[in-house]
């Protein structure tokens, strides 16, 4: 018997393949595509694994396709897997048990992924010791599409290299080589490895451990967990250096491409994310992406399992948390998951409509091991979070559940509802649907009607929900009452429109070109201009009158002077002005003005902020940063008040008609900013203090924050000409005011002016 038949003999042992059986059933191992389940391939366990060892001797092998599906893994994303068929996972871990301990030993001690006592945890303790050694310049890099970039070429030839048994490679070929199905088509997959596949992560580290070797033999400080490499120096210059180094020896040794990232050296005050831990100076805490989905799971776990069920379906997430966090600086994040966790809970047991006892409660939150991922804390500090929520007696718990059911409802309609309120006809119930009932618009929901509503009494329907649908009758009904149907994202952007054919789409439009060729359109530049820095000098002035010991008031005095000059000059700017030189000379005297007014909005802006002008794409400087992110916020307001009330947002009057720019949103936002988002800006840095942006562009916390405040004021109700109104409502008028004005059933044009 020749050695290589001797090895095989080895390899495709009854214990091997035993060992590999007891794995796949422990895991419940999903079928392939040849739909053989365990059970199915049990039944005949001996005489199955004796067919597929004849098959390997006579050479008559071959693997079945990979069954292509994907898995969620994060928020946006989606990652592809291949799903082997149950007869080629065995054979694929019976190889792999075999040859992993010999070639793993061959493997730098910089790799972590994959490989038996080493994993997340060591590598995190190796960076830390990085760190701690004054290895203050790092580089987190991770490699574009890595399983699927594989040259294949040359991962056999490193193979060759570690295995010698011929029968063994020729099937580990077809392993790399074979391609997968989807949606029942076979596609040829001419590079890469699946993901999915049992071998496939010893392949990867066989493909990367030349890098890991050569990076150890020239002493580049470095930690490679899979696709995922930091790079550590003392100096930067040292790590510009090594990480161009790993660039090139990856493109050209192994044909493989990093990811592309902002910002590819930091220093670590700056803080550095790898494996899910965020390192900054000496610290690890849980990378705030992480955290984020952390927080997401539970909830959905929480929302989609009943009480009784909910305890066990918590069970591995919080044995992960104790695995991979605990021994890091998380404590006070984990307390807060642990908050979190009990806070969904009651809030669940409030929703339901049975009532659920306190006791009950705090029998499920005991179940739930919290003690292994905060052993410090006793059961009591869980229980008194409950009480925390649902008052320290059983009969407070009762007689406070309607009023915190009806808070819960409240905080979580919040701000998607409000925007919407005025708009006739919304919809912002998920997964339901509209149909016609006489003259009536009905809303169903699990095919009952919940509401219904004439169409004799409103002017348009806006859907702002996932998932609703509308019957072919509810549409004709909606024509023959020249009713829009409107349809808005999770944010409030719109995204269609369903428009009556009687009514001609460019009925609005049509009257915003012919505006173009009459005086309408310099009344309406001039009008909008002159209320926009009617309301910066506003804002300035509102600011002034509580900090004017502490400014420049020689060059307050002089810029003010300066805008109003300016919008004297644009008052009596004449009509009989080409367009073209009309707009020039607005934009002219508009630009001024915006000197003057940003050098006095740097005045109330603290020094440390470094803000000493507007910058508007890629800002770095964080007053920018946020002002930029509330005039998106803004944008979307006025875009859809404009889709409301049937304009055209790509034919503009201050800004030129531009292919593909909703150029009349740039026009009706300007008298809004100052009022909008400059305002509340400068109040928000005032009242919040320290506001972080050195490891972050911008915070997800400010983010948050400053997002709550815009959107509170957007729709905070106020007197305005003799009407209580919000800005939110404010959009919706003046964009309806100028269709009006357009149609001439209105005289007069007033774009908002706000009050100091």
């Amino acid at each position: 018997m020749d050695l290589v038949q001797n090895d095989l003999i080895n390899i495709l042992s009854k214990n091997n393949f035993d060992t590999a059986w007891n794995k796949i059933k422990s895991k419940n191992s999903m079928h392939g595509i040849d739909n053989v389940t365990i059970d199915m391939f049990a039944k005949n366990y001996d005489s199955n694994i004796d067919e597929l060892i004849s098959e390997i001797n006579a050479d008559k092998y071959y693997p079945d396709p990979y069954q292509k599906i994907f898995i969620k893994k994060s928020i946006k994303g989606y990652r592809q897997i291949g799903i082997l068929t149950l007869r080629d996972k065995l054979l694929q871990i019976v190889v792999t048990n075999y040859f992993s301990e010999t070639i793993d030993g061959k493997f730098a001690n910089t790799s972590y992924a994959y490989r038996i006592g080493r994993g997340h945890g060591r590598a995190i303790r190796r960076v830390k010791d990085f760190i701690d050694r004054k290895n203050n310049w790092v580089s987190s890099i991770d490699i574009d599409n890595f399983f699927d970039s594989i040259n294949r070429k040359i991962l056999m030839e490193m193979i060759e290299k570690e295995i010698k048994n011929k029968i063994i490679l020729k099937i580990i070929e077809m392993w790399v080589e074979i391609g997968v199905i989807y949606k029942e088509k076979y596609i040829n997959t001419k590079t890469g490895i699946a993901q999915g596949g049992v071998i496939s992560p010893l392949l990867s580290n066989i493909y990367l451990n030349g890098l890991d070797n050569t990076l150890l033999n020239k002493r580049i400080n470095n930690v490679r967990y899979a696709d995922n490499i930091i790079l550590l120096a003392k100096t930067e210059n040292e790590l510009i250096e090594n990480l161009q180094f790993v660039k090139n020896y990856l493109n050209t040794q192994l044909k493989l491409q990093i990811n592309k990232i902002d910002k590819e050296i930091v220093n670590i005050s700056h803080g550095v994310t790898f494996c899910g831990i965020f390192f900054q100076n000496r610290k690890c805490i849980i990378d705030r992406d992480k955290y984020s989905k952390m927080e997401q799971k539970f909830v959905k776990i929480i929302s989609n399992n009943n009480l009784d069920n909910i305890v066990a379906k918590l069970h591995d997430s919080i044995e992960g948390i104790r695995r991979y966090y605990l021994a890091y600086d998380t404590g006070g994040q984990i307390e807060a998951l642990a908050d979190l966790i009990i806070n969904e809970i009651v809030k669940k047991s409030l929703l339901q409509k049975e009532n659920i006892s306190k006791n009950k409660l705090i029998t499920v939150v005991k179940n739930i091991k919290f003690y292994t991922i905060l052993p410090n804390k006793p059961q009591q500090y869980f229980i008194n979070i409950i009480n925390k929520y649902l008052g320290e007696s059983e009969g407070k718990y009762y007689d406070e559940t309607a009023k915190l059911k009806r808070k819960l409802e409240v905080k979580s309609r919040k701000f998607t509802k409000v925007w919407f309120q005025d708009l006739d006809l919304v919809v912002t119930t998920p997964f339901s649907s509209l149909g016609k009932t006489g003259e009536n618009i009905s809303i169903r929901q699990k095919g009952k009607i919940i509401n219904q509503f004439s169409t004799n009494k409103i002017k348009s329907i806006s859907v702002a929900a996932k998932g609703i649908t509308i019957s072919s009758d509810a549409i004709m009904l909606c024509s023959d009452k020249n009713l829009r149907i409107n349809y808005f994202d999770n944010l409030g952007r719109p995204y269609a429109s369903i428009i009556p054919t009687a009514t001609p789409m460019l009925s609005s439009a049509s009257f915003q070109i012919d505006s173009l060729k009459t005086d309408k359109v310099k009344i309406i530049i001039k009008s909008i201009i002159i209320a926009k820095i009617k309301n910066q000098i506003s804002t300035l002035k509102y600011f002034h009158k509580s900090r004017k010991e502490s400014l420049n008031n020689n060059l307050w005095n002089e810029e003010i002077e300066r805008i109003e000059n300016n919008l004297t000059s644009i008052k009596n700017l004449s009509n009989n002005l080409e367009l073209d030189d009309f707009r020039a000379k607005i934009l002219g005297y508009e630009g001024s003005s915006a000197s003057a007014y940003w050098n006095l909005f740097a005045q109330l802006i603290p020094e440390k902020f470094n803000f000493d002008k507007r910058e508007h794409q890629d800002a770095k400087n964080s007053v920018n940063i946020m002002l930029n992110y509330g005039y998106g916020i803004l944008y979307t307001r006025i875009l859809t008040a404009i889709t409301l009330a049937g304009l055209n947002p790509n034919i503009g009057f201050l800004h030129k008609e531009f292919r593909n720019k909703p150029v009349l949103v740039y026009d009706l936002i300007e008298n809004f900013r100052s009022t909008a988002v400059d305002k509340n800006v400068i109040a928000f840095i005032a009242k919040a203090g320290n506001l972080n942006f050195e490891k972050d562009s911008f915070p997800k916390e400010v983010k948050s924050k400053l997002s709550n405040k815009l959107l509170t004021k957007l729709n905070t109700e106020f007197y305005y000409r003799k009407e209580l109104v919000s800005l939110n409502m404010l959009f919706v008028k003046q964009t309806n005011d100028l269709n009006k004005y357009l149609k001439d059933e209105i005289k007069i044009f007033k774009p908002f002016l706000s009050k100091w």
